[in-house]
């Protein structure tokens, strides 16, 4: 299978996701920066994606700290 830099908004979303979990390798990495600079839309799904983790946090952060051991 050959590599296309072009990566379409789905698959840019699956790496937008993964970055949270893992290291992207580097061709990963350099597809995911020329999608989003190149894509009006994808950035804010990188927006969405923090806000979203920050939100978990917090509610993460504030079940610990009501639950007592």
């Amino acid at each position: 299978m050959r590599y296309s830099p072009f990566l379409s908004c789905r698959q840019a979303a699956r790496l937008i996701s993964a970055e949270l979990d893992r290291d992207l390798t580097p061709l990963e990495r350099a597809g995911l920066r020329l999608h989003l600079h190149i894509c009006a839309a994808c950035p804010r799904v990188v927006a969405q994606f923090a806000s979203l983790r920050r939100s978990v946090q917090g509610w993460r952060d504030g079940v610990e700290e009501t639950v007592e051991p």
